[in-house]
């Protein structure tokens, strides 16, 4: 977005900052709403430095993992070298207990999920499909507004990737973002929550297939949450364009 736009990164995500903010502040009610409460005796247990260095090793890796791509620029690849390699040294793991790890880790039913949303989503660029979609809305000459939100929106649900509806929608979005010669962040902003409200909708997303199948949960049980959560990403977006935030 960034990148097509000519808008400075910074820029973007100092603009995209209610997304998070908002997902995981509602998000924390929504998951923990009717918990039943622990029993008295974790209730009651005190916070201590146990608890600190525990929650450390949890974040670390990922951690690791965000500032060396995002800060340092380094490749998502070697940076994911790079922390496996610190765990292993840390955790002191011996050849076979990678192997049991690896086998543990590994899933054909994974493998076939992957190869099979990426072929699906290749169909649909391949096919010429999304792209006549797109060029249909855009000739039509529907409301900006509309537009901006139904064609991210439309090929995020289809595709389930971030990359594919930004990279297939914004081209042609761009001219309707622009003003006096200059891209409006807030109408790219809300262009992009819509796109990503769309892939956290799509059955083919591939995080969401991979969450739900890790922690053995079935779909259909998720995607009462996700409806309830998701509209409000392109509203508060759309609130953003008209308060000309």
């Amino acid at each position: 977005m960034a990148f097509l736009s000519k808008i400075p990164l910074s820029d973007v995500n100092r603009f995209q900052l209610y997304c998070p903010a908002f997902m995981l502040i509602v998000g924390w009610f929504v998951a923990y709403y009717k918990v039943p409460k622990a029993i008295k005796e974790q209730r009651n247990e005190k916070f201590s430095k146990e608890h600190v260095v525990s929650l450390a090793e949890g974040l670390f890796p990922i951690l690791f993992l965000v500032v060396s791509v995002l800060f340092f620029k380094l490749h998502l690849i070697i940076a994911l070298i790079i922390t496996l390699v610190f765990l292993i040294f840390i955790y002191k793991f011996n050849i076979k207990k990678i192997v049991e790890l690896l086998k543990e880790a590994f899933s054909f039913q994974i493998v076939f999920l992957i190869f099979g949303v990426m072929y699906f989503k290749n169909v649909l660029e391949s096919s010429g499909a999304v792209t006549d979609l797109t060029k249909f809305f855009a000739i039509i000459k529907l409301n900006k507004i509309i537009i901006l939100f139904s064609l991210p929106f439309i090929v995020g649900l289809l595709t389930g990737v971030v990359q594919a509806f930004v990279g297939i929608t914004f081209p042609l979005l761009l001219p309707f973002a622009t003003s006096n010669g200059m891209v409006d962040l807030p109408f790219m902003s809300f262009a992009f929550v819509s796109g990503y409200a769309g892939v956290m909708l799509s059955p083919v997303h591939l995080c969401y297939l991979l969450t739900c199948d890790y922690f053995g949960t079935e779909i259909t049980k998720v995607y009462p949450y996700l409806i309830f959560l998701i509209p409000f990403l392109p509203l508060i977006g759309y609130l953003l364009v008209i308060f000309g935030f």
